[in-house]
């Protein structure tokens, strides 16, 4: 089948985006990593004036694997205790993906430095 890509967004108030992304990383990012058939997460933000938007990308190499994670409703979104301390409002379902191509052959250098995923730089 390939890789699956699971989406899902989120919005914080600007001065809180710091402490979510770090409950994230503790929380979903910590538990999705722990989970077998789980390939790799990208963790990006878009900043506004008062909010930020917050995207994981998580990279699974089946449905099943992401039903580990998730549950068997693999459309609903999974949240943790102290979410709703944080976003603004709490989407219920998110989307999945099948990776239909990746060239991240830029990446390569900049994956030296930082944490992107080794399944993207093998692709292409």
């Amino acid at each position: 089948m390939g890789v699956i890509v699971r989406e899902w967004r989120g919005r914080v108030q600007l001065d809180r985006l710091e402490d979510y992304l770090a409950y994230v990383e503790r929380t979903g990012l910590r538990d999705s990593a722990d989970t077998p058939g789980h390939l790799g997460s990208l963790l990006m933000t878009e900043r506004g004036t008062d909010t930020a938007t917050v995207v994981v990308l998580s990279l699974w190499d089946s449905y099943g694997a992401i039903q580990r994670f998730a549950g068997d409703d693999i459309a609903r979104a999974r949240y943790y205790p102290e979410d709703v301390q944080y976003l603004l409002a709490m989407p219920e379902r998110l989307n999945h993906y099948n990776l239909t191509r990746c060239d991240v052959s830029g990446l390569a250098s900049f994956a030296a430095i930082t944490a992107v995923p080794a399944v993207l730089l093998a692709s292409g």
